[in-house]
């Protein structure tokens, strides 16, 4: 079996395998301290020839065979938001968070119970992660989006895969954990560098 690109497997052993077992990805919510509304997501587009329709989400994707963790967030960071952010910190050890996205149609759990995917089940590995530069919208991001914790609760309708209440609440808990570090149990600057 021949890769097209070192660590892929072929479109076609991809599908088929994406159709059959979980995939493992990496997703990120970006923090960029210096905006008053520090937290950026991608609209992905209209669903034509930016699957899988409208909706803000996380920027990410699958990790590759023998990629470490932090390489696919980077990889992903710079496909989705351009050569000129950089990750300041974060904790690859760590996810902020852990979630099941199920394929549409699944029999699994009641409907609404868990957000949706329409090409595949997934497993994601959630961080917010400290960035710096300057974010363009590239390959899968259609448009950015700059939100403060507050703003995320009023737009939670208006998420991709059904991830409104997820990332809501990913970042209520990141913006708690910066507004009192002490009381949260220490700051994201403590955490490892990325």
């Amino acid at each position: 079996m021949a890769e097209e690109v070192p660590g892929w497997l072929a479109s076609d052993d991809y599908e088929s395998v994406r159709a059959r077992v979980p995939i493992v990805c990496v997703d990120l919510i970006p923090y960029f301290a210096a905006r008053p509304d520090p937290y950026l997501l991608i609209s992905r587009g209209d669903g034509a020839d930016r699957t899988p329709g409208p909706g803000w989400c996380w920027v990410g994707g699958r990790v590759r065979r023998r990629e470490a963790l932090a390489s696919a967030a980077r990889r992903h960071l710079v496909a989705t938001l351009g050569p000129e952010v950089a990750v300041a910190r974060a904790d690859w050890t760590a996810p902020d968070a852990v979630t099941e996205l199920l394929p549409v149609g699944a029999a699994i759990g009641p409907p609404g119970s868990a957000p949706r995917d329409p090409r595949m089940h997934a497993i994601s590995l959630c961080w917010v992660i400290d960035c710096g530069g300057s974010p363009i919208a590239i390959g899968e991001a259609a448009k950015l989006g700059w939100f403060s914790a507050p703003d995320l609760g009023v737009e939670s309708g208006r998420f991709a895969f059904g991830l409104g209440g997820v990332i809501t609440r990913i970042v209520e808990a990141d913006a708690a954990r910066r507004a009192d570090p002490i009381k949260s149990g220490g700051s994201r600057a403590s955490k490892g560098d990325g």
